[in-house]
């Protein structure tokens, strides 16, 4: 094992910029642009073959990709080209220390990792061929795994969702004429988060959440702020989430992303002004077919007219109208949620053992 900077051992070339009113879903090649996926479809490619990308910029900098066929390289990726090592054992060893590339980025409003940074950064590798082969045959064995696990779940939330239209049928049409109320007549509050900024302080405990921390089905805090204590304080009282309750994403690209809010944490949660709080009447509602009316029917958050930031009113938000069935679905939802709490922790034990693997070999 030795110790190489990124310009000894590649080239870092950004790719081209297009003009993406050419993309189109019919295309036959990505577009990969720095995001965490393709951006679209290209009608050519200005790379083929194994490749490793890093997002040069924005909300994804410092993400690292691997793809193996005929794409468009955008100008907002370095590409590691002239490879003196295998392009994806350099790729493992870029994921393996993830957090030492996110730590080049600068810029808050808009994070960016320079290239002259970026090629001073080093990495800890096996000059042996054979040996790279064998680690990336073990790592693509764990990380096939992964995201045939990845790909479970996802079916076991398409099966609750086509399960609730079978149920309940769609809202629009009410085939079962079930009573039709608003959000705020099932609701006990419904507000959005604090409007403004707060002071940040590592490791105070109290963290400030917005619509980046809600997907998934879940608040993420690992990229959540923590902020002061006297910030949390003040507006808490206005928006104070606790376990059970729903939020939702009510402006920006992710608008409706939703989560029920059972965390350890939750108590020590400020939200942001791009998240709305639904305090739902227990008795009245089960927060969870709430969440799915809003999971399986974008209707209720697509703004008509939006321009390119969506955003969804509270006052809008309380007039919504749903319908109230009698509460069976919760039942379906729990027996579901059994295997996909299985299936979770298969897929936290895969990544534990994939970190691990990859600390081994290039920490």
């Amino acid at each position: 094992m030795k110790t190489f900077k990124i310009k000894e051992i590649c080239h870092l070339e950004k790719g081209k910029q297009i003009d993406t009113t050419l993309l189109s879903d019919g295309n036959p090649y990505k577009y990969i642009n720095g995001g965490i996926k393709e951006s679209g479809y290209y009608t050519t490619y200005n790379t083929e073959g194994e490749a490793v990308l890093v997002s040069e910029g924005g909300a994804s900098c410092g993400y690292v990709n691997y793809i193996n066929e005929k794409f468009w390289c955008g100008c907002h990726c370095y590409k590691l080209t002239k490879c003196k090592f295998l392009p994806k054992y350099i790729y493992y060893a870029l994921k393996g220390n993830q957090e030492k590339l996110m730590a080049l980025r600068t810029g808050a409003a808009m994070p960016n990792i320079k290239k002259t940074t970026f090629q001073d950064m080093e990495l800890l590798l096996n000059e042996n061929h054979t040996e790279q082969e064998l680690v990336i045959k073990e790592l693509d064995k764990i990380q096939i795994a992964l995201e045939i696990k990845k790909t479970e779940l996802i079916a076991l939330d398409d099966l609750v969702k086509s399960r609730f239209i079978e149920m309940f049928g769609e809202i629009d049409n009410n085939p079962n004429n079930y009573p039709i109320v608003t959000i705020d007549d099932v609701c006990i509050k419904v507000t959005d988060g604090k409007h403004g900024g707060c002071q940040k302080q590592e490791d105070s405990g109290y963290y400030y959440i917005g619509a980046r921390e809600i997907f998934d089905g879940e608040i993420h805090y690992n990229t959540a702020p923590q902020i002061t204590y006297a910030d949390f304080a003040k507006d808490y009282k206005r928006c104070n989430i606790e376990t059970g309750d729903l939020v939702i994403v009510n402006t920006g690209a992710t608008i409706g992303k939703s989560a029920i809010a059972k965390s350890p944490l939750t108590d020590h949660t400020l939200l942001q002004k791009s998240v709305a709080l639904y305090k739902v009447k227990k008795d009245v509602i089960d927060v969870l077919f709430l969440q799915y009316c809003y999971m399986t029917h974008p209707s209720l958050y697509l703004v008509e007219g939006a321009a390119a930031q969506p955003n969804l009113l509270i006052s809008t938000i309380k007039k919504t109208k749903i319908y109230l069935p009698p509460n069976e679905f919760a039942d379906f939802v729990k027996l579901t949620d059994k295997s996909k709490f299985i299936v979770q922790k298969q897929i936290e034990d895969l990544q534990e053992l994939l970190d691990s693997k990859m600390d081994e070999y290039f920490g």
